[in-house]
């Protein structure tokens, strides 16, 4: 995985599982409060939201191998070179900066929801999986799928996992 062009069924199979581990591990976390506003954790603070992080934790759970979520310099990395790799946050999840993802107009399963301020994993029809900043807990809702009949909200954006690191 990782590289480009086309895949043979065994990779495109491993894609898959990468994404189906993701969703398992998220699903075994529905309730925890490590990832809750009034959590620290050793990687955010008390009082941050970290959406991104729990999503970011579930895809590396499903790839331990290749990390599918990689750091991005933070801006006093940029600004004087001198700083720290940082997680992505919810935003530039939503813009689509990620690779090996891509975005998707139909969600499936294992898919990332993305608005620009919350991010979510896709978990059953109309439902997500997110670290909620309303409860401070791991949730399973219709976050991203508050539409007319559990469509898709109109600015939600989804992305898939495709292994490319396009």
């Amino acid at each position: 995985m990782g590289g480009r062009g086309s895949k043979s069924p065994q990779a495109k199979q491993g894609v898959k599982n990468v994404s189906r581990r993701a969703l398992i591990w998220a699903k075994s976390r529905i309730g925890n409060s490590r990832y809750g506003r009034g959590a620290w954790n050793g990687t955010f603070f008390y009082g941050t939201a970290k959406c991104n992080l729990f999503v970011e934790r579930a895809f590396n759970q499903g790839n331990p191998e290749e990390k599918p979520f990689p750091f991005t310099p933070s801006r006093s990395y940029l600004n004087t070179g001198i700083g720290r790799m940082r997680h992505y946050s919810a935003a530039e999840i939503y813009s689509g900066r990620l690779l090996n993802f891509k975005l998707v107009k139909i969600p499936q399963f294992g898919d990332i929801a993305a608005d620009g301020q919350h991010v979510g994993i896709v978990s059953g029809k109309g439902k997500t999986i997110s670290a909620s900043i309303i409860t401070g807990k791991v949730v399973e809702n219709d976050w991203g799928f508050r539409g007319k009949d559990k469509t898709p909200t109109p600015n939600m954006r989804f992305f898939r996992y495709t292994g490319d690191d396009k």
